[in-house]
């Protein structure tokens, strides 16, 4: 069984859309009701799910990283540039 996260609430049944079931927070109960109207309800995802979002959010992160190391390094490389050509000015 995988595990389960979600908000407590009313979700429709996979095999019946027109019955929900509650979600307790950590399983699912007994209670069956027919489907109220209003805005769609959104099933648990598995862990198998929002681990792939974790993957996406690290190689997101490691791109940022790689972007801003590599900006520093054009502003580092850029200023001693500048103070070189200033001390090469000066001993003329």
């Amino acid at each position: 069984m995988s595990n389960v996260s979600a908000a407590a609430g009313w979700y429709p049944l996979p095999n019946d859309p027109s019955t929900e079931r509650y979600w307790d927070g950590s399983r699912w109960t007994e209670h069956h009701r027919p489907r109220q109207p209003g805005p769609p309800a959104f099933a648990p995802q598995s862990s198998e799910s929002s681990g792939a979002s974790k993957v996406l959010i690290g190689i997101l992160i490691g791109i940022a990283l790689v972007i801003g190391g590599c900006g520093a390094t054009v502003a580092i490389l850029v200023n001693a540039t500048a103070d070189t050509i200033e001390l090469l000015d000066t001993e003329e």
